[in-house]
């Protein structure tokens, strides 16, 4: 909820309220409730407790729009703001208010010089919060959705895809297991969404330029208590799929485990402290970005 942050894919958090709902295995063990709810107090997790309004949002966008232009003439790029990570965007709980929702529109109106990336659990529930002039989506505004094991990425990418979006990205951490996003199944076959190409049996249909496709995958493994070990070979599988598909791939870390081998056993993960575990994968970094 500030002008910096740890978080390897982004420059700054912007927050607009606080709390949310568990939904899918990635949440079982939710750092955001962790902190605010079980150590802080500040609400209470769960559908029976109400979002809590944030101030300093808004405070955090406007900051990073008024010094937009010395970042950009620094790294060459706009800087990146991951909004509502400590709860979610498209959240329908009742107590959040429309117009919190319409501030981050407004400030993506108001602000081009700043990207926003909205990520959520919840794309089913775009739809109804886009804003009246959102036509193909705005340029400075990335939308994505969690992808953490085939089973939410069969349910979640494809609603992700049907909403319009300047750039659709996936967050596969905590990745909980092997996610194949060149065979998501389709009614009559199977789609690669990387590359936007269409199998029917033997049968290939290129996809055209302006078919929606995800544009950027991030991957990474679980922190914190109780982590759960993310396996080389489902980060290995991601990257190359992107690689395949020219999409940008980021391999945040991984997370409270690292691999290891030896001759009796091959590969396999031990439990290892975060900054230990680091995030190079086969021995380098993988910082890509979609322009913007």
């Amino acid at each position: 909820m500030a002008d910096r942050t740890k978080i390897e894919w982004a420059d700054a958090t912007a927050n607009f309220w606080i709390g949310c709902t568990k939904l899918s295995p990635a949440c079982d063990h939710c750092y955001a409730e962790a902190d605010w709810d079980h150590r802080k107090h500040r609400v209470q997790w769960g559908p029976h407790g109400d979002r809590s309004f944030v101030k300093a949002g808004e405070q955090v966008v406007r900051k990073m729009q008024r010094n937009a232009a010395a970042f950009i003439a620094e790294h060459g790029r706009k800087p990146r703001i991951f909004v509502n990570s400590l709860s979610d965007f498209a959240d329908n709980h009742r107590s959040i208010l429309p117009e919190w929702r319409e501030t981050v529109w407004q400030l993506a109106r108001e602000c081009p010089d700043v990207i926003l990336m909205i990520l959520t659990k919840r794309p089913q529930n775009l739809p109804d919060y886009l804003p009246g002039d959102w036509g193909a989506g705005y340029p400075n505004v990335w939308i994505g959705t969690t992808a953490e094991n085939q089973t939410e990425a069969d349910r979640r990418v494809p609603l992700l895809l049907s909403t319009p979006a300047a750039v659709r990205f996936l967050s596969c951490e905590p990745l909980l297991g092997p996610v194949m996003l060149d065979r998501l199944p389709t009614k009559d076959g199977w789609r690669d969404v990387l590359s936007g190409d269409y199998h029917t049996g033997p049968a290939v249909i290129c996809g055209e330029p302006d078919d929606p496709k995800i544009n950027w995958v991030i991957a990474g493994g679980e922190s914190g208590p109780n982590a759960r070990p993310m396996l080389p070979d489902w980060a290995r599988g991601l990257r190359d799929q992107c690689e395949a598909a020219g999409v940008p791939f980021h391999f945040k870390q991984w997370g409270n485990h690292r691999p290891t081998s030896d001759c009796e056993h091959g590969e396999y993960m031990i439990p290892a402290k975060k900054a230990e575990a680091g995030r190079l994968l086969d021995g380098r970094p993988h910082d890509e970005f979609p322009h913007g």
